[in-house]
Parts: structure tokens; C-alpha cells; sequence
């Protein structure tokens, strides 16, 4: 979702199938990483996780195979 914006997502779903969806959140984002450490931040956040618990992001790269672990920013 790094190549869209909201908006962008919302005209063309409405070129497709004529329904308006410009109130919706498609959870786009400009910076992977930074998503990434965002939903890091909001998992460890929940009550329901055990403070001792590793939780981690990660990307995968679907042209190389690899996946690299995404650090918290200092």
C-alpha cells in the first residue's frame, strides 16, 4: 500500500464499481519501515499481550526471498 494514497484507492475502487468508499481508511503509508515499527508499537500495546513477550516486525522483499527485521527507532 506504499504506492497509494487513500484516495487514490478510494477513486479507483469508485471508477470500478461505482461505489463510494472515500470514507474508508485503506491504511496506506509512504514509509514500509515506519508502518511497520507503528504496528509493532500498537500489538505490544494491547492489554491482552504479556509484557515479557517478543514481539517483532519484519518485511519481506517478494523479489529477493529475503526478510529483514524492521528495528524500533531509537
Amino acid at each position: 500500500m506504499a504506492k497509494f494514497t487513500d484516495d487514490a484507492v478510494a477513486e479507483i475502487i469508485a471508477e470500478r464499481s461505482g461505489e463510494d468508499v472515500s470514507d474508508l481508511d485503506f491504511f496506506t503509508f509512504r514509509d514500509l519501515d515506519q508502518s511497520v515499527r507503528d504496528d509493532v508499537e500498537r500489538i505490544r500495546s494491547l492489554g491482552q499481550i504479556p509484557a515479557d513477550a517478543t514481539v517483532s516486525g519484519h518485511v519481506y522483499d517478494v523479489r529477493t526471498g529475503t526478510l529483514r527485521e524492521v528495528v524500533p527507532a531509537e
